[in-house]
């Protein structure tokens, strides 16, 4: 393939310049790469030919589906060939159209009994072969095949591709499919704030001279195909152009610039002024300083693109038209409107951006306001340990499904976002407190952290707020660590890793995690041979505040202690509760077993906690969480160790124990 037209190192080139060579003998093969047709591609149209033949390779129908025609299965190609004869090619067709203005994954394999078409990973159209009547050469004896964008004199489609090769039959395409991904850039609407929305999706801002003007604010994103952020140091520029025609808009007639940028309270020419990616994400605040009525009535349309590439338009992203109008100069204009804007666009497949995967569903707690002051608090007997997540075979583009359109948020203890957090869901406050953590210090973390606390009467929230800079950062290392750039990574293969991360984090280097932590670990993030971004995600958001509370002074001496085991290990509620009640009948009242609930992962105010479940004097069981506040020291203070502390509970007298035989449930 060509590296002419190669955007720098990151592996882009335009898709004239795509040539494959099949090597002699080699009648088995898998050709796979990515590609971005844009919506003008004319249909029908020729993708690839194969050179001397006057059939096309791979070819798009009027109807937008592919059709795979490999003529090397009716004659050797050689140097004086003068084209395949008119007998018929056999061919593949998918069954579904082929999707344009965004980046495809292709594979298209060529076997001596069938031969298939992938798109994204999947298979769309297969063909088996007859060798009466499909192959009606010897396969044996061709030396050569050259596949290429251009052939026979017509002109080249335009696109570009990313990651192609030729693969041997026993390597899989669906294993290149997640290789590598391609980046696109895009506008997350829902960080942005301070607009109008008028009829049809257009923006009203406000614009002129500086008296007038309004400020906005919009965030950008450089995502890979899967709708994952890509960290990646790169610079994004934001300029004004023409909504029509993406023609720059020129500057006034006093040489002003038509779109500022602020930076540090200062106002640059956007041009001049580049924000850099960080973890995949580029903040703007803009003022726009030309009228549309300056313009013939115009509408305007912000293009963000990466500083010092080519012009690919994945590495484009363009708001909906603007209107700039001039606001009257002695009305008020609010400094906290804002509008909510659709979600999702100018991403790869059209839908709404990425969801970004809270482990588990909402669940609700009743918290008990008189148990300050108690090692235990009561909670609800059945604890609502009901994990009521989706399912983890959902395919990825299932789970880029709408946000809710959140306002950026630039005043953390602002009474707007105080309430908004305290009514959110999880999925809310999981948004949240990843924007705010990306710009925020720890100091105004922690004054957010306190006001929640104290509007929402549950100072478990703090904890979870505290530590959500550091748990998402840790997070994203860990994951760069086991996937080496890989989308999905096998399950053997990330045990070591994860086992690591827990031992720093808990600093206890005396205990590591057995075979069933590691089953635990495993079902929490889904089970499956495979583990994904998605998947690592919802496994460190249970483990990472498990981690930290171990981590804990009084918690960390708990676990580290194996005689009497006074923390068994990972264990789930029912688990548990059959240990106590023994096969011989419920154990003695007073035996108890710590254990951490399964379904509360971060920012679940109760995630990380510890549970006594334990045998009541009526023989029943109970269940009773400890009251750990982070912000006190009351346990770690203490003269008496925190083992005294819990058998010093009226309800609690002996540990329980969990044997093998007790995991069968």
């Amino acid at each position: 393939m060509g590296s002419e037209e190669t955007l720098d190192n990151l592996g882009y080139s335009l898709l004239k310049d795509l040539r494959f060579e099949i090597g002699e003998n080699q009648t088995c093969f898998n050709l796979c790469f990515w590609v971005f047709l844009p919506s003008s591609t004319p249909v029908p149209s020729t993708i690839l030919h194969q050179l001397h033949s006057k059939n096309p390779f791979l070819a798009l129908k009027e109807d937008k589906r592919l059709v795979l025609s490999p003529s090397v299965l009716l004659q050797k190609e050689s140097s004086d060939s003068e084209g395949i004869s008119s007998a018929k090619v056999p061919c593949a067709v998918s069954d579904v159209e082929f999707p344009l203005a965004r980046w495809a994954h292709i594979g298209c394999q060529v076997f001596n009994n069938v031969i298939r078409i992938y798109l994204d990973g999947k298979v769309v159209g297969e063909r088996h072969l007859d060798s009466s009547t499909d192959r009606q050469a010897d396969l044996e004896s061709f030396t050569k095949v050259t596949i290429s964008a251009v052939g026979n004199g017509l002109k080249c489609l335009d696109g570009y591709v990313h990651n192609a090769v030729v693969l041997p039959s026993s390597t899989s395409i669906e294993g290149h499919h997640v290789k590598d991904p391609p980046m696109c850039l895009c506008i997350d609407s829902s960080s942005v704030s301070d607009i109008e929305l008028e009829g049809d999706g257009i923006w009203k801002v406000f614009g002129g001279k500086a008296s007038c003007r309004k400020m906005f604010s919009s965030d950008v994103l450089l995502l890979n195909a899967f709708g994952e952020l890509v960290d990646k140091e790169l610079e994004v520029v934001a300029s004004l152009t023409y909504a029509d025609n993406r023609a720059p808009v020129e500057k006034s007639k006093d040489d002003d610039a038509p779109l500022l940028t602020t930076c540090n309270g200062l106002e640059f020419p956007s041009d001049d002024k580049p924000r850099k990616l960080l973890r995949g994400r580029a903040s703007f605040q803009l003022n726009v300083c030309r009228l549309s009525s300056e313009c013939d009535n115009k509408m305007f349309s912000i293009k963000f693109h990466l500083q010092k590439r080519r012009n690919f338009p994945f590495f484009e992203a363009f708001t909906p038209p603007i209107r700039c109008i001039l606001k009257t100069c002695d009305t008020k204009i609010s400094t906290i409107t804002w509008k909510k804007l659709p979600s999702g666009f100018h991403l790869f497949n059209g839908s709404s951006l990425p969801h970004y995967g809270v482990g588990h569903s909402e669940l609700q707690l009743q918290q008990n306001p008189n148990a300050v002051g108690t090692s235990l608090e009561s909670i609800q007997e059945n604890y609502g340990e009901i994990d009521n997540s989706g399912s983890d075979s959902e395919s990825v583009g299932a789970r880029i499904s709408e946000l809710k359109s959140i306002p950026c948020i630039r005043d953390l203890t602002s009474d707007l976002t105080i309430f908004r957090y305290c009514l959110g869901g999880l999925s809310e406050r999981s948004l949240m407190l990843k924007e705010t953590s990306l710009y925020a210090s720890e100091q105004k973390m922690a004054e957010m952290a306190e006001k929640i606390s104290f509007f929402s009467g549950c100072s478990h929230h703090r904890q979870q707020i505290m530590i959500a800079k550091i748990l998402l950062e840790e997070g994203e290392r860990a994951w760069n660590l086991i996937s080496r750039n890989s989308h999905r990574v096998q399950w053997d293969n990330v045990v070591f890793e994860i086992e690591e991360q827990f031992m720093r984090i808990t600093g206890c280097s005396t205990r590591s995690l057995t075979q069933q932590d590691l089953n635990f670990l495993r079902r929490i993030s889904g089970g499956h041979e495979y583990l994904t971004k998605d998947n690592f995600d919802k496994m460190w958001r249970w483990l990472y505040p498990v981690a930290f509370t171990i981590s804990r002074q009084g918690i960390n001496t708990l676990w580290a202690t194996m005689s009497p085991k006074w923390i068994e290990g990972f264990f789930t509620k029912e688990e548990v509760e059959y240990a106590l009640q023994s096969p011989v009948g419920i154990q003695e009242p007073g035996t108890f077993i710590l254990r951490f609930p399964t379904t509360r992962s971060w920012p679940h105010p109760d995630a990380g906690s510890l549970i006594a479940s334990y045998v009541g004097s009526d023989f029943s069981l109970h269940h009773k969480q400890l009251s750990l506040d982070y912000s006190s020291d009351i346990f770690y203070s203490s003269e008496k160790p925190l083992q005294e502390l819990l058998l010093s509970e009226p309800e609690l007298s002996r540990v329980g124990r969990i044997s093998r035989s007790d995991l069968t449930v």
